[in-house]
């Protein structure tokens, strides 16, 4: 949804969905989602260290390899000392809580902030902190051979460390989506960055063209409108099994 909407708000609808699929608080889906989002910028983070000390990378990428090492350092000893530490679990009495409902609008919102972070706090251990950050490197290593893969398939001479700083300054576009799917800000970003490398514009447009409608828009949108169905009919299942349960 997100293909179609502004400013991340596709990520709305899917905490909506989510948390009626699975029949669980949507306070839960918001803070798996909260911590994907922590997790892309904590990749970020690490392939532009990594490329900033590895690669011949542009004054403007090279510059930030300092406060970047330094906030990868911080991370991993945030993962560190969250495996130390023994899961929480969430007792009776929270869980009574849970089941108050406050009646004033400010109320539901205090004990709704309150379930986030009761739930950041219960899927956050160390191992899966350890996990997403590895899942989140290969995103992120794969994302570098799309783009890559897909300029040499047209022959577009942009060098392994020339994708990679496109790479980072089309990912800072998407913070702001400014236009369904980023589109036109994408290519923008894209050819400003081929272009601070010496590399041509037009040809940098149509590459950025390729690498977002056929790599990333299409195959995403078509996976999404395929598995949409199967998220609606699990609900419509989950909720039939409990009215039958509920009449027997």
């Amino acid at each position: 949804m997100n293909n179609f909407l502004v400013a991340h708000s596709g990520d709305a609808a899917r905490v909506v969905l989510v948390s009626r699929a699975m029949r669980r608080p949507s306070s839960l889906a918001l803070a798996a989602l909260a911590l994907e989002r922590i997790f892309d910028a904590a990749g970020y983070v690490v392939l532009l260290v990594a490329a900033a000390f590895l690669l011949p990378m542009p004054a403007l990428v090279a510059r930030w390899r300092l406060p970047a090492a330094i906030l990868v350092a911080v991370m991993l000893a945030v993962i560190l000392l969250r495996m130390r530490r023994p899961p929480e679990r969430r007792t009776i009495a929270a869980a009574a809580t849970l089941d108050e409902r406050p009646r004033t609008l400010l109320g539901r919102a205090a004990a709704y902030f309150r379930s986030f972070g009761r739930n950041m706090a219960e899927v956050t251990t160390g191992s899966r902190l350890a996990a997403a950050l590895a899942l989140s490197m290969l995103s992120w290593i794969v994302q570098v051979a799309t783009y890559h893969l897909t300029a040499a398939a047209v022959d577009f001479p942009i060098t392994l460390a020339g994708t990679i700083a496109a790479l980072l300054a089309v990912n800072l576009s998407f913070l702001l989506r400014a236009t369904p799917g980023n589109v036109g800000v994408f290519q923008a970003t894209y050819a400003l960055a081929a272009g601070a490398m010496g590399l041509a514009r037009d040809p940098a447009i149509a590459v950025a063209v390729l690498i977002q409608l056929v790599v990333q828009l299409i195959p995403t949108t078509m996976l999404g409108a395929l598995l949409v169905p199967s998220i609606v009919l699990r609900r419509d299942d989950a909720a039939a099994a409990e009215t039958e349960s509920g009449a027997t």
